[in-house]
């Protein structure tokens, strides 16, 4: 079995699986799909990016909205690939999903919006706490 690993823009790497161990192979396997899948959203965002700033570019109002920038496909992107794209993008449930996860990043706690604190102090929390030790 021999499976070819691409990644974008860092070029082709080769990988010949077929004097591994079955374990071994499985876990390279699971390994190979679980970063697929990070790299297959990445294509998506920097396509998607890419889009929505030649429209703006175009003096297009509106650029951000689906309606607008699906004329713009890029040349790398197959007809019906991009067209099953826009089906997903422009679903409820992707529309759903989307409007839930911004909502969920942008929750107030302590007096201000929290982004990757990693266990941080919030900076309004730090000033609440620094004026009732004045």
């Amino acid at each position: 079995m021999s499976i070819t690993l691409l990644r974008g823009g860092c070029g082709k790497i080769t990988r010949q699986l077929d004097n591994i161990e079955n374990n071994t192979r499985f876990f390279l396997t699971k390994i190979y799909v679980s970063k697929s899948n990070f790299w297959l959203r990445d294509f998506w965002y920097v396509a998607q990016k890419r889009v929505k700033k030649t429209a703006r570019d175009r003096g297009f109002q509106g650029w951000n909205d689906v309606a607008v920038w699906r004329d713009f496909k890029p040349i790398y992107i197959p007809e019906d690939i991009w067209s099953h794209y826009l089906e997903h993008v422009t679903s409820e449930r992707f529309t759903r999903r989307s409007q839930s996860s911004v909502g969920n990043q942008n929750w107030p706690m302590h007096g201000s919006v929290i982004t990757h604190t990693g266990g941080s102090v919030p900076f309004a929390a730090h000033v609440k706490r620094m004026v009732r030790l004045i």
